[in-house]
């Protein structure tokens, strides 16, 4: 019985340790990254959906993300601080680069991408020769 009773304090004691142990907040969790969010658009300001954004780091070794816009064009991202660069894709549009987008603890980034439609190919008349 008495070893029971000294399993159980043992088992409490570790209990009460794991719950004092400090863990982050948060609060902390939230300020340790920033968050891009972002829109995707036509020359004419219209929301475009499907478009994949790349996200990729500039100084950092982290991997790159691919985000989607939505049907309202919008995407959004939670992200280490730093530099980023940021590609807008969509078959049919011209892809569009936006270099150095900047990343801060806590903050939030607002970017919007447009996209526009490649000239129309030149159509050349054909004579009869």
């Amino acid at each position: 019985m008495r070893r029971m009773v000294l399993s159980w304090i043992a088992l409490l004691s570790l209990a009460a340790l794991g719950c004092a142990t400090p863990t982050p907040s948060s609060t902390t969790l939230r300020e340790a990254t920033g968050t891009l969010n972002g829109v995707v658009v036509d020359q004419a300001g219209r929301p475009l959906s499907g478009a994949v954004v790349t996200v990729a780091p500039i100084d950092a070794s982290t991997p790159q993300i691919a985000l989607q816009s939505n049907t309202g064009g919008k995407f959004s991202a939670k992200l280490a601080p730093g530099r980023y660069r940021v590609l807008a894709s969509l078959p049919g549009y011209r892809e569009s680069p936006r270099e150095e987008v900047v990343i801060a603890a806590g903050e939030s980034t607002g970017l919007r991408v447009m996209l526009t439609a490649p000239a129309a190919p030149e159509v050349l008349p054909l004579g009869r020769g």
